[in-house]
């Protein structure tokens, strides 16, 4: 079983990595990072390194720390190895999140309606969900996904417990593909990444 090297930013991206290795068909992950895209930065080209015997998958998200993700690509990683399949999320994991609108709206008791049709051409992905959540039906989550009154922190206690809940439950990244360009990319990547690495055959 050919066990596939993730590295992201945080718990969701994990979630949302696994659902896209699995759909390549790979069985087997093995995580790193989960510390933020500082750390991620400096342990890319160890990462890179090692996609030299073993198959990887990295997801940073591009936020607005270039133009387009090529530019933040070739910064980043000039060269990959033959086994190194590295994707720039646009312009952050919330976008492809909303791209499963049905499902979003679903879980989060948001009018469909009001989740957005094109989730990459999105400025602020994550200030646009925190939106959608202050319309949620529920109270509950308001309370667990909004900044408390009064705080300065971006989001609430719960946030990101709750979104991760979210992709592992709900989202489906088959179907969000098809709202999300860069998603339907990353996805047809770790599809030809598996090939390489052999997953599947005998």
């Amino acid at each position: 079983m050919t066990e596939l090297n993730i590295a992201v930013e945080g718990a969701p991206d994990q979630a949302a990595a696994r659902k896209i290795a699995q759909l390549a068909g790979f069985e087997c992950c093995r995580f790193h990072g989960g510390h933020g895209k500082g750390r991620l930065d400096r342990r890319i080209s160890a990462y890179n390194h090692a996609a030299r015997i073993g198959p990887w998958l990295v997801l940073r998200d591009l936020d607005h720390d270039a133009e387009c993700g090529p530019e933040l690509y070739s910064r980043l990683l000039p060269v990959s190895a033959k086994l190194m399949c590295f994707r720039i999320v646009v312009r952050e994991l919330e976008a492809w999140m909303m791209a499963d609108r049905k499902s979003f709206s679903g879980f989060f008791a948001v009018a469909e309606f009001r989740v957005p049709r094109n989730p990459d051409d999105l400025d602020d992905p994550k200030q646009a969900l925190l939106n959608l959540i202050r319309k949620s039906k529920s109270r509950d989550l308001r309370d667990e996904m909004l900044p408390r009154p009064g705080s300065t922190a971006q989001e609430g206690p719960a946030y990101t417990s709750t979104l991760s809940e979210y992709v592992s439950r709900s989202w489906s990244p088959h179907i969000a593909a098809k709202s999300s360009p860069s998603l339907a990319r990353t996805v047809k990547a770790v599809a030809v990444l598996a090939d390489r690495a052999g997953v599947g055959r005998r």
